[in-house]
């Protein structure tokens, strides 16, 4: 035990390192609240980084992007590989984006990316919504009637099937007052 403190400053380094990524990140998540893409695009993407956190910098970018409807980082953040969960997250955040906007096909491009599995519920219901405007059919999904607040791609979803004439006039028993379209 020639050199202790060496010993010490060795097996403390990552930890220090650490801490630079944790300001990095704290900056890069108060840019994203502050919708700040400028901020955001100088903290870097993190790319290429094995740190599992650096890649939410990458991920805001691309959300900050399609909340303002552009949908390039999203497609170069998802093929750039790197963090699984926020690859899924994004993708689930993007058929939303699209749905929001109305561009069906753009939601039948991007959901095969998202495994069913991967995918929320209100990124089902828009591509269900896709779906039936492309003229193809989707099985009813009584269990959504049982939500208090359905989500946007839901209640749109239930409001497209209405409109077609795929539910039944009547409110189903378990189905709220609040939340049944008033199309019906």
């Amino acid at each position: 035990m020639r050199h202790p403190l060496t010993l010490l400053a060795f097996a403390l380094l990552p930890c220090f390192a650490h801490a630079v990524s944790d300001s990095t990140l704290q900056a890069a998540r108060e840019a994203f609240r502050n919708n700040d893409s400028a901020r955001l695009a100088s903290l870097g993407d993190g790319s290429g980084d094995r740190d599992p956190l650096a890649a939410w910098p990458g991920y805001w970018q691309a959300r900050l992007a399609l909340d303002n409807g552009d949908d390039n980082p999203s497609r170069a953040f998802i093929s750039n590989g790197g963090n699984a969960f926020l690859r899924e997250r994004l993708l689930n955040d993007w058929v939303q984006s699209l749905g929001k906007r109305g561009d069906w096909d753009g939601i039948l491009r991007v959901a095969p990316a998202l495994g069913s599995e991967a995918r929320d519920a209100d990124s089902g219901c828009w591509l269900d919504v896709a779906t039936l405007n492309r003229r193809q059919t989707v099985a009813s999904a009584p269990e959504l009637w049982q939500n208090v607040r359905l989500s946007d791609g839901c209640a749109r979803l239930v409001e497209e099937q209405a409109t077609r004439g795929i539910l039944p006039r009547h409110r189903p028993r378990h189905a709220c007052a609040c939340c049944w379209p008033a199309t019906i």
